[in-house]
């Protein structure tokens, strides 16, 4: 029988939350401020575990804030890593993700 889930070993509250569109995400992560980029971190982390396809996100993501030393984001990061997809539909890992290694 095919899985149709994902296992995760992440549970996020999504009480309170409002959701963003992905130009309005795209434009946090792009913003020079750790802040701003943290909150759109968090909305690209809660499109991922509610099964929204983030993958058009990943190069932004790699582009502006990897580099960053924020400890917050630093942290959103490594979850941002264990819930985003590493393969592609064949089962070959992604070419971005050879950039984050």
């Amino acid at each position: 029988m095919p899985q149709t889930e994902l296992p995760c070993t992440l549970l996020v509250s999504t009480d309170k939350v409002t959701i963003q569109t992905k130009e309005q995400i795209q434009k946090g992560l792009e913003s020079k401020d750790a802040k701003q980029k943290a909150k759109a971190l968090k909305q690209v982390i809660l499109g991922a575990l509610a099964g929204e396809d983030t993958t058009p996100l990943v190069m932004t993501v790699i582009r502006y804030c990897i580099n960053e030393e924020d400890h917050e984001l630093k942290k959103l990061l490594m979850l941002f890593w264990e819930v985003t997809k590493k393969h592609d539909i064949n089962g070959k890992l992604r070419p971005e993700m050879i950039l984050v290694w």
